[in-house]
């Protein structure tokens, strides 16, 4: 099931709303839905409205909003709302602070109360986006790209292979310009980067897996797909970002976090 990967996240301690840079490019979550037998990009919106760590969260799903009481580990969920047609869990994966970014990493699951084979998993960034991006100089960003990719058919994921891998950046604010190099895996394997930009206050670049990636993994050809994140913190300190991975046989999430050298 989805919280198979939301858990394999968390218990390996993996880095790693819409962009107001942007109202096409979702920037700051990245989901899938399965209906007991096909897993699958969801095209429901969800949102975080608010939270207030130790007390609530209010969460956006197709325009109707969630409100979660709090739970042991600083997450959420809406377990004791009786008439509650979505069951939430929103839990806190990692949380940095640098320059007051605030950077926040969810996981977030939902069950559908009526069709309880219909669930929803994936990823949700929170924080203080920059307002005022530098426009003189550059700066460098070290990280980790992490992706975990799932088969696409069958209820539960079969397989699971997280992948993380050392993200370095290069950003000139000056040239609006972003040049971006990915580390590889004890085993050699890595992604290819293209259509590297910034936009205002948000990044994007696309990547493919390798044949070394492949090979490792078992694919049977690459997963691709696009990355696109924010600039979070008083003066640009931190990047974070996320995108869904796939290919005929394969469908997954990738988040990216890094912080200003």
């Amino acid at each position: 099931m989805i919280k198979n990967t939301l858990k394999l996240l968390t218990a390996t301690a993996l880095l790693t709303s819409l962009a107001a840079c942007s109202s096409t490019i979702d920037r700051k979550s990245a989901f899938f839905e399965t209906d007991g037998e096909n897993l699958r990009k969801t095209s429901a919106s969800i949102e975080i409205k608010e939270i207030k760590k130790g007390e609530s969260a209010n969460i956006s799903i197709d325009g109707k909003e969630y409100k979660l009481a709090t739970v042991a580990g600083g997450g959420f969920d809406n377990k004791t709302d009786s008439e509650a047609d979505k069951i939430v869990k929103l839990a806190n994966l990692f949380s940095k602070n640098k320059g007051n970014a605030d950077v926040n990493l969810w996981s977030v699951e939902v069950t559908d109360n009526v069709n309880k084979d219909k669930t929803y998993g994936g990823f949700i960034i929170s924080g203080n986006e920059t307002k005022k991006m530098p426009t003189k100089d550059s700066a460098t960003y070290t990280g980790n790209l992490t992706s975990v990719s799932n088969d696409r058919t069958g209820y539960k994921f079969a397989n699971t292979k997280a992948v993380s891998v050392t993200f370095n950046a290069t950003v000139d604010f000056e040239k609006n310009k972003l040049s971006t190099t990915l580390g590889k895996t004890t085993l050699g394997g890595s992604f290819d980067v293209t259509n590297q930009k910034i936009d205002s206050n948000g990044f994007g670049f696309s990547v493919t897996s390798d044949n070394s990636l492949n090979n490792e993994l078992n694919f049977k050809e690459s997963v691709k797909g696009d990355i696109n994140g924010l600039f979070y913190g008083d003066n640009a300190d931190v990047m974070a970002g996320v995108g869904i991975l796939e290919n005929t046989n394969k469908l997954g999430i990738v988040t990216i976090f890094a912080e200003k050298q």
